[in-house]
């Protein structure tokens, strides 16, 4: 008789979540003078990577990947003045402060800024966040050896994360990463003009690929699944920008770098009240975010916290609905203290410019999101204001957001031999949900084959009698939610 391997837990119910295409892929810096340079002109800051000696010109920071390659990596110190970098034998990686032809020679550079209109014809480069597997830190060494530290994220981002630098040239600093991977650091340039009154840029992020790791990777989209988070409108230099903030862990995400997860947790029975038919007929299962904060659960808003007031006319700003995928109908409403429901997105009797929500300088807006099956949707948005100063409007880009629906709880797979060269497949799936049994030869290598067509859940045990595969010494079998 065949050995058959059969896992303890054959499981799955997560569909994969699907983003929009990536433009072009960005160019890859990994030696030679590429400072970071800040240009201050008539009141607006812009943000480049100079690498017009390198050869590679000056580029937008959305347009480069820095690398630091394994030929900069080093070890920490004994030196207690390095201790900030980690513990000494461990690896770090640095650009360092000394030109190398064959590493990163990084820097801060405010040579296109006019001279006198800072004071001292000096700014500097604040530290705002870091994203990645490990912290990071940019240091000078003075002439006597002393270490001169700007920037640390191994004890905590404050607001005295500032490396100082010159207005008309360069100033060359360590940059150091204490573990491989994929970060984005994210900066702001402050200063005081020469009449005395303080400056600050709007925030910019530079990428970063250190040791040895593929640079143009895509780092998996980050799971927005439970807790306080926003879709939020923000204004930066002008211009409007939808994105998703996660409250519940302080971070800011643009729309194709996270999805919101709808756990299996927010499932709901559609009510008979005549209200609520947007979200099916009575007694229909639904998938809601509920408006109200519930542990393990999406709370989710529409916000507007970041946007100043006295910038648009009535200090409003229009979210509209614009596009909508899906495997089901979607819908966005609140309930008001009596129970009835306002809706303000609703793709059951279509999109139009109805489907949309004003949102408030300073303010946001916990509603339910709604959706009726289970699956991935992605629902575009488009955020509107008129400004106070010229009447002029101001609209962002399409954005898309991406929902991961879970439409049940994770499903054990029974397995029983019933024969030399037969087993029986048995398990209990939510009612109308599709699934797909599969098997392959292997657990972590080849793909995975289809057993027959889609079966439906019935909410009871169901069972199929599955022929072994012919010449193969073990087997695994899965089940999946089927799209």
């Amino acid at each position: 008789m065949k050995s058959i391997l059969f896992p303890a837990a054959a499981v799955l119910l997560a569909a994969s979540v699907e983003l929009r295409a990536q433009p072009a892929s960005p160019v890859v810096v990994s030696q030679g003078h590429n400072p970071v340079e800040v240009v201050y002109e008539a009141g607006i800051w812009s943000f480049f990577v100079d690498g017009t000696e390198s050869g590679q010109g000056r580029l937008a920071p959305e347009q480069v990947v820095y690398h630091l390659a394994d030929a900069a990596r080093l070890q920490i110190p004994e030196n207690p003045n390095f201790a900030f970098l980690g513990t000494p034998g461990d690896p770090v990686w640095i650009a360092p402060h000394i030109e190398n032809s064959s590493l990163l020679f990084l820097g801060i550079s405010g040579q296109r800024i006019a001279s006198g209109i800072f004071a001292g014809n000096r700014l500097a480069l604040r530290l705002k966040e870091v994203k990645g597997p490990g912290d990071f830190a940019m240091y000078g060494i003075g002439s006597g050896g002393e270490v001169e530290l700007y920037q640390n994220s191994r004890d905590g981002i404050g607001a005295d994360e500032l490396a100082p630098f010159g207005i008309g040239g360069h100033d060359h600093q360590n940059w150091a990463f204490n573990a491989p991977g994929h970060y984005d650091l994210t900066f702001q340039a402050v200063g005081t003009l020469a009449g005395g009154a303080a400056v600050a840029s709007p925030d910019v992020t530079y990428r970063f690929a250190v040791g040895p790791v593929d640079p143009l990777e895509t780092p998996d989209p980050v799971a927005v699944n439970e807790g306080d988070a926003d879709i939020a409108v923000v204004l930066r230099e002008g211009q409007l920008l939808l994105n998703v903030f996660w409250g519940a862990e302080e971070a800011e995400y643009r729309s194709d770098e996270a999805f919101y997860e709808v756990r299996a947790n927010s499932r709901i029975t559609v009510p008979a009240n005549p209200a609520f038919s947007f979200l099916g007929q009575p007694g229909d299962t639904a998938w809601v975010a509920p408006q109200t904060d519930q542990p393990g659960k999406l709370f989710l808003a529409l916000a507007a916290d970041n946007l100043p007031q006295g910038v648009f006319t009535g200090e409003r700003v229009r979210v509209t609905l614009k596009t909508f995928e899906g495997p089901g109908t979607f819908a966005v409403y609140q309930t008001d203290a009596f129970g009835s429901p306002t809706t303000y997105f609703n793709t059951a009797d279509g999109v139009s410019e109805a489907d949309a929500r004003d949102v408030i300088p300073g303010d946001h807006f916990h509603m339910n999101w709604g959706f009726t099956r289970p699956g991935t949707y992605k629902i575009g948005l488009e955020a509107k204001g008129t400004r106070v100063s010229d009447g002029q409007t101001v609209t962002s880009d399409l954005t898309q957001f991406t929902f991961q629906i879970v439409g049940g709880d994770a499903i054990q797979l029974g397995i029983s031999q019933t024969g030399p060269d037969r087993v029986t497949l048995s398990w209990i799936g939510g009612i109308g949900i599709p699934y797909q049994l599969e098997r392959r030869a292997a657990l972590q290598a080849g793909g995975w084959e289809s057993l027959g067509a889609p079966v439906i859940g019935t909410g009871v045990s169901q069972s199929v009698d599955v022929p072994l595969g012919a010449g193969e010494s073990q087997q695994y079998f899965r089940i999946v939610q089927s799209p």
